[in-house]
């Protein structure tokens, strides 16, 4: 299980990704000419930096903190996209509904241009990531070949971050004008949805279960019996590990992806029964229930 001193470890790739998001995003409010606007965009920062130092393995999202260490596939993107999807689907309504425009102060801005100045940062998210893609810390090894072959994985969660920020605002809606009582409810199920979503999302195979491709005994027998020089033989084989380690590293990368389209669906469709029907979510989860993972051929086919 995750100590507490572990999180700021383990969700590093989010924090980088994060610490660049709001570098943009405060140098986008300088330029909004509107004080009052300027105001409430960094009341909104403020807020989310704050839920943010709150994470604790002890507080309400303990149970999703375990359950990532326990069904995430290993590596960085997978760690940044859980980090990115508890702070979008959890800690962004309850910041929003805090501070909805409209209530009384939230900077005396209307619910409309707060709507537009909310929107109005979208594409700060597919710029950072754009950034971030190209540190070693958040894209893996990837990151010495974005330039030519774009992340997939790192490119997903781009995509459901800008999805999950627009059902955000919807929920932050539906809260902000809710007795005490019943938003402490919504919010308590909408911990237990990211636990849910974390838990139910389709799991990868391990490593250690691939085993070992075809081509290997191929390729070494037809090198074997073509009766090239020793140093022919030797390059051969360099070239067949790196082109195999190519293609067992694309094919995880897919296999990520995959993990990250499904993990993000159902925080989407989890985190909106939690908001409206926090009473009947227990039972939701146990029907929909973890999907069984498919039976697949993992070893690369024989060379014909």
């Amino acid at each position: 299980m995750l100590a507490a001193v572990d999180l700021k470890t383990y969700f590093e790739p989010f924090d980088i990704t994060y610490d660049e998001v709001t570098r943009i995003i405060l140098r986008r409010a300088q330029v909004i000419p509107n004080q009052r606007e300027n105001r409430w965009l960094r009341i909104l920062v403020d807020g989310f930096l704050a839920e943010r130092d709150r994470w604790n393995v002890n507080g309400p999202c303990g149970q999703y903190f375990e359950n990532c260490e326990q069904y995430l596939p290993k590596g960085p993107i997978p760690r940044l996209a859980a980090g990115a999807f508890l702070h979008i689907s959890y800690d962004l309504p309850r910041v929003l509904a805090d501070n909805w425009p409209g209530k009384p102060d939230p900077a005396m801005l209307g619910e409309e241009r707060g709507e537009w100045v909310y929107f109005y940062l979208s594409p700060v998210f597919l710029q950072a990531f754009g950034t971030v893609a190209r540190n070693r810390r958040v894209a893996g090894w990837m990151s010495a070949l974005v330039r030519v072959v774009p992340s997939g994985a790192l490119g997903m969660v781009a995509h459901w971050a800008l999805h999950l920020r627009t059902a955000a605002w919807i929920h932050a809606r539906k809260l902000q004008g809710l007795p005490q009582r019943d938003r402490e409810i919504r919010e308590d199920a909408m911990a237990t949805a990211m636990a849910g979503a974390v838990t139910h999302a389709r799991t990868l195979p391990s490593i250690s279960t691939l085993g070992p491709p075809h081509l290997t005994g191929v390729g070494l027998g037809a090198l074997t019996l073509t009766g090239f020089p020793p140093w022919w033989m030797s390059i051969g084989i360099v070239a067949m590990v790196i082109a195999l380690l190519v293609a067992f590293g694309l094919r995880r990368r897919s296999q990520v992806r995959s993990f990250i389209d499904n993990f993000a669906s159902r925080v989407l469709e989890y985190a909106a029964v939690a908001v409206d029907n926090p009473e009947g979510l227990e039972s939701y989860l146990r029907e929909r229930g973890p999907r069984e993972t498919p039976k697949i051929d993992t070893r690369l086919k024989p060379v014909t």
